[in-house]
């Protein structure tokens, strides 16, 4: 079994070209189905639902299918699981995780540093980043905001302003508003029971 998994990885991709179509074909791939090395993978149009009710809507991508001549099982990979992502991002009119990706990347940041400018959570960005969950619209715009460099340094020089602020207030005491408690207050108290 680890000899056929060996050869299976060993196998070299083959590009062919059909028409103005790049297939993507690797042969004799190891199948987790049934264990033979007799799997292919071939480009295929594939339509999946997205949303419910009215919102319902059919979109129709081109991924990778992997296909056992032995078994007979088909399935797709991470890679079609993105593609499908993206076209759900086109659809909503969403930017697609690599697009989320490119604006950090463009201003050269560090995940925790854009972060800590933008006030989005690191979890979130790293989720949109890597194609797990969809942004809200409300945070699609604000990324399309910061992909402009006036807005993503208005940020930079805010947090910094805010910074300075706080040089030296870590000593201040801050008081609070306290209910003042007197007797008759107490007595209520002690006498309510549910």
């Amino acid at each position: 079994m680890q000899v056929a998994r060996f050869l299976a990885e060993a196998f070299t991709t083959v590009i062919s070209i059909k028409g103005n179509l790049m297939m993507d074909i690797r042969e004799s791939l190891f199948c987790e189905c049934c264990g033979e090395v007799a799997v292919t993978e071939h480009i295929s149009d594939m339509p999946f639902e997205y949303g419910d009710g009215q919102d319902r809507a059919v979109l129709t991508v081109r991924v990778p299918v992997m296909s056992c001549s032995a078994c007979g099982m088909e399935y797709t990979d991470e890679r079609a699981e993105r593609i499908r992502h993206d076209a759900v991002c086109e659809h909503l009119g969403l930017l697609t995780s690599e697009e989320v990706r490119a604006i950090r990347s463009v201003v050269d940041q560090t995940l925790k540093e854009f972060s800590e400018i933008t006030s989005i959570g690191t979890a979130s960005l790293t989720r949109w980043e890597n194609g797990q969950v969809l942004q809200s619209a409300a945070y699609d715009k604000y990324l399309r905001l910061l992909r402009f460099k006036p807005n993503l340094d208005w940020l930079k020089q805010n947090q910094s302003e805010r910074a300075a602020a706080r040089v030296g207030t870590e000593d201040v005491e801050v008081k609070f508003r306290a209910i003042k408690v007197d007797t008759l207050l107490q007595a209520r108290a002690c006498a309510f029971s549910l």
